[in-house]
Order: C-alpha cells, then structure tokens, then sequence
C-alpha cells in the first residue's frame, strides 16, 4: 500500500498506522515478534523519524505494538487485552479464549506464616501456615500480569504442584477444590521496583489492581490474591442488568 501525498488526504502518521494495523491483522506481523525499526519504517515508506514515531507512539498506546526493554517494539496482536467479568475464569482460560497464548515468565512457591492482616484476609488465625504463590503472566510472550496469591496451607495442596502448575484453577479443579463465588476489589495501585521490574515497565508506572478473595461451598476463603495489571494493556468490562419492574 502506497502513502498519499495528495493535498486533503489523511496525515502521514495516520495512513502508517492503519498500514501496519491491516499488516498485524492479516498476519503478516505476527503477535510477540518484532516490528521494523524506525530507520527501517522512514526508508521504505520515505517518511520522516517524527512521522514514523508518532504512528508507532499511537499504536503503542492503543495497545497493538508494546516496547520491550532489550527486545525493541513487538507486536501484542490485536489492541487491549479485554476481559469480560461474567464468570470466576482462569487467566489461561480468559487468554485462550481472546485468542492470546497464556504464558508464565517466573512463578515462585514459599511458605510463610500469616500475621495478623493475612490471616483475617484468609479467616484463619495468625501465625498459620500459607502458601505464596507469585508469578508474571504473559500473553504473546508479553507480560501483562503480576500475580501473588495466598493460600491456606489446610487445603490438599503442595510445594510441588504449586510450582510446576500452568494453572492455579486447573489444579484447584484436579484436587477439588470448589471455587463457589468471589469477591473482588479494583483500584489504582504504582508500580514499586519489583513490579515495574516484572511488568518491564518505569516505577511509579500506572497499574490496575485487581483484589480478590475466593470462597469454597461452605464459606471458607480459599484464595486471596493481589493481581496487578500492565494498565496501557489490559481493561476489564463489566455488564449489569437494571432492576425488572
């Protein structure tokens, strides 16, 4: 496709963007890869570094390119990782469904015991044994989430599984363990070291935190986890019904 130089015709940026939005679409950009540098974007289309940066900039921030430290500008696949909150899912079900490949950049398994603001997160008494669970989600090999979750120790769980698990609610399900209902929490969180760090994003950077507490079939938690989101990446849609006269 040819650029435009027509007087009236749209800015130069624009007509890049939507160029290398048809090439993300049609495949031939292919999601976790790498795009053309911008020397390489200003040659083959005669455009200025400005022009060029102005296009990718857009497309960054509509989330189908993301910038990578060390990596250069990948492309995420489609813009922003959306998820629907209709019912309890697993992260990599919630991907796989979107048509992202789920993917675990680290996952790290400790026991610890509760103090006092744990324990009456989990409804037991302070000083028990929990499972920490932290872990950096990806979708397209791009990381999106920061997960830490605890869990009570009483559960038919172990060190072993929780470290070579690809999914914690695929394990709750292999060990039965009944997830009955959830309450959530959302807010705007920054980014600390470690986080900005494993979201490869600046401190202080702008994060969604997503809260939640998981209940069995007889009311006892059985998760509390703190989820952080890359926020130029990821948003969440939430549908209500309004009251039936």
């Amino acid at each position: 496709m040819k650029l435009d130089h027509s007087k009236g015709a749209p800015p130069l940026y624009h007509q890049l963007k939507e160029i290398l939005i048809g090439k993300i679409k049609n495949g031939e950009y292919k999601a976790g890869e790498k795009i053309e540098t911008e020397k390489e974007l200003q040659d083959r289309y005669g455009l200025s570094r400005i022009t060029v940066r102005q296009a990718l900039n857009e497309l960054v921030n509509e989330g189908y390119l993301h910038r990578q430290r060390g990596k250069g500008t990948v492309v995420l696949g489609k813009s922003l990782l959306e998820e629907h909150l209709v019912q309890v899912k697993s992260f990599t079900d919630e991907m796989k469904e979107r048509g992202y490949e789920p993917g675990t950049l680290s996952q790290e398994v400790s026991v610890l015991q509760a103090d006092e603001k744990l324990a009456d997160k989990l409804k037991t008494a302070a000083g028990s044994r929990v499972y920490k669970v932290t872990r950096i989600r990806t979708a397209n090999g791009i990381p999106v989430v920061f997960f830490e979750t605890y869990l009570p120790a009483s559960l038919p769980l172990d060190e072993n599984a929780l470290k070579n698990m690809d999914s914690l609610y695929m394990l709750f399900a292999e060990r039965r363990i009944l997830i009955h209902h959830v309450k959530e929490c959302f807010e705007v969180a920054w980014a600390d070291r470690k986080r900005a760090k494993g979201l490869d994003v600046a401190e202080n950077f702008p994060l969604l935190l997503r809260t939640r507490e998981s209940f069995d079939p007889n009311g006892e938690v059985i998760e509390y986890t703190r989820a952080h989101y890359h926020s130029k990446l990821y948003k969440f849609h939430l549908e209500m019904k309004g009251r039936q006269s």
